[in-house]
């Protein structure tokens, strides 16, 4: 008798389960990035913070999507929309990694997470900031949430370094609803990775790191989950 006590709480439990989970609503995030989105810095892409927040949206519900569409070295060039006017000495759009990709996937959320290639590349920052509204205003249009990553820091030269410690405020400023913060608390003051979460080569942060960017992601999206 207990035993069948014991089933039957747990045939229970599982029907509550399963019922939440087909309440729950179901998602589809695609991430539009460079390096970091693609995974470079931790020993294994397992603890990317995408890969990360793949595993925890599925948690919730099986049935949630993420698409990864980052690659390593773009700047907000590349995923600029298929009508973009070409600039010359700027990178071209690429059409297979950019918003316009993204939006025939019809998401409901979208998160962007350019951290410094701009910078490096030698993008303004009136530039890399006209982008990343570009991009925010077609999300917006298509009434798709869009989350803005904040730079990261990078060991460059202090011109650069002072750059990505001036367009980390610029996004702070310009969505403060919607920045993800993958600064604080992994950068120094002037603008370099913190020894504990620099993967090595001083442009890409550690797998430590890439947990506290999951938490932070998994924080400013929760409302929207």
């Amino acid at each position: 008798m207990q035993k069948l006590s014991i089933l039957f709480l747990l045939f229970i439990i599982s029907l509550q389960f399963a019922c939440v989970q087909k309440q729950a609503k179901q998602h589809h995030i695609v991430v539009l990035g460079s390096s970091t989105a693609e995974g470079a810095g931790p020993k294994s892409k397992d603890s990317a913070w995408v890969n990360l927040f793949r595993k925890y949206v599925q948690e919730q519900n099986s049935e949630n999507e993420v698409t990864n569409l980052a690659v390593g070295g773009y700047t907000t060039y590349h995923i600029l929309p298929d009508t973009a006017t070409p600039v010359a000495g700027r990178a071209a759009v690429d059409k297979e990694h950019n918003i316009t990709k993204a939006l025939s996937l019809k998401p409901d959320i979208i998160i962007i997470n350019m951290p410094s290639n701009d910078i490096i590349a030698g993008v303004s920052i009136e530039e890399y900031r006209h982008n990343l509204a570009l991009l925010n205003d077609i999300a917006k249009a298509h009434d798709i949430k869009c989350f803005i990553t904040t730079t990261q820091s990078r060991n460059s030269d202090t011109a650069k370094q002072n750059a990505l410690i001036r367009m980390k405020d610029v996004i702070k400023a310009d969505y403060p609803l919607t920045y993800i913060d993958f600064w604080s608390g992994m950068s120094n003051d002037d603008g370099t990775i913190k020894e504990a979460y620099n993967s090595g080569d001083g442009i890409h942060l550690n797998g430590q790191a890439h947990q506290i960017m999951l938490e932070r992601v998994e924080a400013q999206l929760k409302a929207a989950l």
